[in-house]
């Protein structure tokens, strides 16, 4: 074993347990993936939508037509050529690249996010053992399939911690390429401009905009105008669709109904969310959420919390109202989730709420458990809107607590 091996041991050993532990868990991962595409590289996955997404791009077939046995395409001309970078490899290698390209966006941003905190000294805990592994755990659904949700979050805290950095062009694309790939993150677009409209609203506009004209330089214009107007025509075809694996409070919903009147539990599943009161609850929400993170605006001195907390309630109101949430889109909190365990000592009294939240969302919310158990045991499957909802109490009542204890603080040692 040469020198460079050995020193590589003794540092990996001299790493405190939980950092060996979440290196070695990643790792695992990331081996266990590789080998299941080789073997079955569309079993379990997305990528053959995207795979397919790609071919027909460059042939100029229509990428929204419908795919007998794999799933609707569901993204933007530009994220179907992109998509197309891997597509280019093949179905086993461009499944295996993009695997490894969606995991490394998502820990390189969860990092910067976690060193942002941590060098700007808001965050104490530098333990980033435990903030690794339960992001791991929060995501791992949406990553073992090959989902876009863990490259898209990584995109964003990419993009939130540039704007930190006063690199508002590299933000603003990098914001801007996330919401091209899924447009349901406009709520956390939104929330960013609310807290730092200059110079990020301009440039983000600008960016979008380039996105959207891009395709128009690989392929001929009618073929582009007719993908956006078959884009726009399965968003609204599929906007009221549902099925068992959304999670928001709708659903949650469903659940307590069953507890009080039980009835036929699996045909309601698939219910959409006409009621009145619902539509209403959603937008009351929404601006519930814009409202508080004005507040935090007005009430938080530290702009870099206030970027990354703003995020998190934006996340939390997606998985909870917004148009699509489901087992894999939860891997929107996951590097909240894991924040929010280094911020664990700064609430003593929060510790209950913060820990219901974790064991909700990652022990009872694994659909592999809970799904097998929706005819005897259904409350199971509200796990995850209920850790959500309690991690948003989290957040909301720990942000007031924290900075109200820093004022006071502040204003005794004057």
């Amino acid at each position: 074993m040469t020198d460079s091996k050995i020193s590589s041991w003794r540092f990996f050993f001299s790493l405190p347990l939980a950092q060996r532990v979440a290196i070695t868990l990643w790792i695992t991962l990331l081996v266990a993936l590789t080998i299941k595409t080789i073997l079955k590289p569309t079993s379990h996955s997305v990528f053959p939508v995207y795979f397919k997404a790609g071919i027909s791009w460059w042939q100029q077939v229509d990428i929204y037509q419908v795919n007998q046995g794999i799933d609707h395409y569901r993204y933007s001309p530009t994220a179907a050529i992109f998509f197309s970078v891997f597509t280019l490899m093949g179905i086993t290698l461009g499944a295996i690249l993009w695997n490894i390209c969606s995991i490394m966006v998502f820990i390189t941003g969860c990092n910067r996010f976690r060193e942002t905190l941590l060098v700007h000294g808001s965050t104490v805990n530098k333990e980033c053992g435990g903030f690794f592994i339960i992001s791991l755990f929060a995501a791992l659904s949406g990553i073992w399939n090959s989902q876009c949700n863990a490259f898209i979050i990584g995109l964003i805290l990419h993009g939130a911690t540039d704007l930190i950095e006063e690199k508002s062009n590299r933000a603003a694309l990098a914001l801007a390429f996330a919401f091209m790939i899924k447009s349901t993150i406009l709520p956390i677009l939104a929330l960013l401009v609310l807290v730092r409209p200059i110079p990020l609203f301009p440039k983000l506009l600008l960016a979008i905009s380039a996105l959207i004209l891009f395709p128009f330089l690989t392929s001929p214009t009618a073929y582009v105008l007719a993908e956006y107007h078959s884009w726009y025509e399965h968003l609204q075809d599929t906007k009221g669709l549902r099925w068992p694996g959304f999670r928001d409070a709708w659903y949650g919903w469903l659940v307590f109904q069953e507890q009080l009147h039980p009835g036929n539990f699996n045909d309601q599943l698939w219910s959409i969310p006409t009621n009145f009161l619902y539509k209403l609850l959603q937008l009351l929400t929404g601006f519930a959420t814009a409202a508080i993170v004005i507040y935090w605006k007005a009430r938080v001195t530290d702009k870099v919390e206030l970027i990354f907390r703003s995020i998190a309630l934006g996340m939390v109101w997606i998985l909870l109202f917004g148009p699509a949430s489901e087992f894999p889109t939860f891997a929107f909190i996951a590097p909240f989730l894991g924040w929010a365990w280094l911020e664990r000592k700064t609430w003593d009294n929060g510790k209950f709420l913060l820990t219901t939240s974790l064991l909700l969302i990652l022990f009872l919310g694994w659909q592999n458990f809970t799904f097998p158990l929706r005819n005897h045991l259904p409350v199971l499957l509200s796990a995850l809107p209920a850790g959500t909802i309690c991690f948003a109490f989290w957040l909301i009542m720990q942000t007031h607590f924290k900075f109200s204890h820093w004022s006071i603080s502040g204003d005794s040692h004057e």
